[in-house]
């Protein structure tokens, strides 16, 4: 008859199989901490390449209006209006500005056009927390009163 332990058989403990497990699980606990915080980032990304298909839009279209009908608009520059809200993917909304201010000093036909977009991230109230959840692109562009493409 013989002894199993003069075989060099042997299964593991308790001990290391909880170590194998502790150790597992802090790997999978760092790995779900990095896929949160890249799609935290991915999502970021979407929503700033949206706003900037938002302003982008605008802008074009105070650049495809004659200025003659901005000013009949708006009235006369400088400018300072709340365009219309724009919908984003699911329920965000971007509020849109648009700024016409003259360059007199350079020309009397010849103004600068901002676009300024703002929204907040999902589910926050602009202004909340300092702001801390708001978000802001502009753009900007030049034209003359004559221009219009």
């Amino acid at each position: 008859m013989t002894n199993t332990s003069d075989t060099g058989q042997r299964g593991f403990t308790v001990i290391e199989v909880l170590i194998t497990l502790a150790v597992t699980l802090i790997g999978l606990a760092g790995l779900m901490t990095l896929h949160h915080v890249i799609s935290e980032g991915t999502a970021s990304a979407g929503r700033l390449a949206e706003a900037s298909s938002v302003a982008e839009a605008a802008l074009e279209d105070v650049r495809r209006e004659p200025f003659t009908r901005l000013e009949t608009q708006f009235g006369t520059a400088p400018i300072d209006v709340e365009l219309e809200q724009a919908a984003g993917r699911g329920e965000r909304v971007y509020e849109r500005r648009l700024f016409i201010v003259p360059l007199d000093a350079v020309s009397p036909d010849l103004f600068r056009v901002r676009i300024e977009v703002s929204w907040s991230e999902d589910g926050a109230t602009a202004g909340a927390e300092g702001g801390l959840h708001d978000h802001t692109l502009v753009l900007e562009s030049f034209r003359t009163r004559q221009e219009a493409l």
